[in-house]
This record gives C-alpha cells, sequence and structure tokens, in this order.
C-alpha cells in the first residue's frame, strides 16, 4: 500500500528500520560508554598474561627477587590498555620484587659484614682486641677496636707442633705462656693481668693434629679499653 503526497513511497511508521535493527544509541557526552572496558583493565574477551602469572609466582617463591621485577616490568608494558588479562600480578610482582631483592641484599650484607668481624684461631693475630662469647665448649671472638670497650685481647697465634708438645694432642694455656716472650709477659703483668686471666681457643683443644691453628687471649674481670701489648 503506497500513499501519495511526498517524494517517494512511504514504508510504514516514523519508527520503523526497513533496514534492520535499530542501532544502539551513542552514549551520552560526558558518561560512560557501557560496550568498552573499564578504564585501565582488559576487556571480558582478553587472555591472561601469562608472564604477569609468572611474576606474581616468582615473587611468592621470595628467593627470586630480580627475577620476578624483570617479569613484573615485562607484564605491566604486554597487559597496557587492557590487551591483556593480569596487570594487578604484574604490579605485585614489581613491588614484591623490589622487597625481596632488599631483603636478601640486607642480609647478605649482614653476613660478609659478620663474617668479617669473627676471630677463629686461624685467623687471629697477636694484638687482636675481641668481645668474648661463651657458649658451653663454644667460644666465639668478634674483632672490636682496642681504643674501644672490649673483653679480650689476642696476645699469641701459632700452629700446634706435635713433635714440641709430646704428641698428647691436648693444649691449655700452659702452652701460651711458654711462647710468651718475656716483654709481653712483663707488658701483661704491669696491665695487671693474672696467670688466670689467660686462655686458650683452638678447633678442639683436646685432640689437636699437628698444624691446626689455636690463639691465646687474656681476658680479665674488668672491661679493657686499650691495646696491653705494644
Amino acid at each position: 500500500m503506497t500513499t501519495s503526497g511526498g517524494d517517494g513511497p512511504y514504508y510504514g511508521s516514523n519508527d520503523s528500520n526497513p533496514y534492520g535493527a535499530t542501532p544502539p544509541p551513542p552514549p551520552p557526552p560526558g558518561g560512560s560508554n557501557p560496550y568498552a572496558p573499564a578504564p585501565g583493565g582488559a576487556s571480558p574477551g582478553a587472555p591472561m598474561d601469562g608472564v604477569s602469572v609468572a611474576a606474581l609466582v616468582t615473587t611468592v617463591l621470595c628467593c627470586t627477587g630480580p627475577v620476578a621485577v624483570v617479569l613484573g616490568i615485562i607484564g605491566i608494558v604486554r597487559t597496557k590498555d587492557g590487551q591483556r588479562r593480569g596487570r594487578w600480578m604484574a604490579v605485585v610482582g614489581v613491588v614484591g620484587g623490589i622487597l625481596a631483592t632488599a631483603v636478601v641484599a640486607t642480609a647478605v650484607g649482614l653476613g660478609v659484614w659478620f663474617g668479617n668481624q669473627v676471630v677463629t684461631p686461624g685467623n687471629a693475630e697477636r694484638g687482636q682486641c675481641v668481645d668474648v662469647q661463651e657458649d658451653g665448649d663454644t667460644v666465639i671472638m668478634l674483632e672490636r677496636d682496642c681504643e674501644d670497650d672490649h673483653d679480650a685481647e689476642i696476645v699469641h697465634a701459632d700452629e700446634y707442633d706435635a713433635s714440641a708438645d709430646g704428641g698428647n694432642g691436648e693444649i691449655s694455656a700452659a702452652i701460651c705462656i711458654d711462647n710468651l716472650s718475656s716483654t709481653d709477659i712483663s707488658a701483661l703483668q704491669e696491665a695487671g693481668i693474672e696467670p688466670g686471666d689467660l686462655d686458650v681457643v683452638a678447633p678442639d683443644p683436646t685432640d689437636m693434629a699437628d698444624g691446626d691453628p689455636y690463639a691465646c687471649y687474656v681476658e680479665p674481670d674488668r672491661t679493657l679499653s686499650e691495646p696491653l701489648l705494644d
């Protein structure tokens, strides 16, 4: 059916569209678009980014901080503009990796510092000032500046000579007295050091083998604040 009065045939009402479904209206000015992904997020159909997942996993493992940082940065780039999902994992990987790296670096630094402070029979030297910590038969000595308060001082360090000791394999403070020079003995006496203040430390004082290191030290009842030997 047609009507006249226009330039062409009229098809139905003004609300119908003979060419298909009515397209959705454009988003209002300044409003959100319900057909676009949320700002900063990925579209619902975007794939999960495996690199971002790996960054999160390596962060959880704690001991792979630098790897987590690198993977996290790559993951952030790969999830940019919603190309892939998992951006939050990449961010967590970077932050966690940085923290883990800082913790490991601090622990290593403290370990190196502590290792350099420990004085053993093998690295002890005459004149070193130390603090002494005893735990049963175990003696731990930490090096200190002789001008600062300290517990003891190394007065002799050597290697065990089985032939000179008769080969019995045991040492005591007597070996220290035998190896101190008369000058050192006089200096210790002038400083008020008693024979009972002298002691020896070794890997196993009751079972010494030829060449085992030992160190003699004096530890008086009072705190020392200056060197005893020149």
